[in-house]
């Protein structure tokens, strides 16, 4: 298997990961905070990057 094809099934699964994250954190924030939930997934990314990005996904 190449390294690019190996890098490419990386990023594949590191996404399926990401998204799977950010759906539970979608589907409890009425219930817990958003940086808890961050902090108990191992979130990677910050709380207000979400919150920014949820807005901008928005007004498209």
């Amino acid at each position: 298997m190449s390294n690019s094809r190996w890098e490419n099934d990386i990023l594949k699964q590191a996404a399926l990961i990401v998204g799977t994250k950010v759906k539970i954190i979608k589907q409890n924030s009425d219930k817990y905070s958003v940086s808890a939930l961050c902090e108990v997934l191992k979130s990677l990314e910050a709380p207000s990057t979400m919150k920014r990005k949820k807005k901008t996904t928005k007004t498209k």
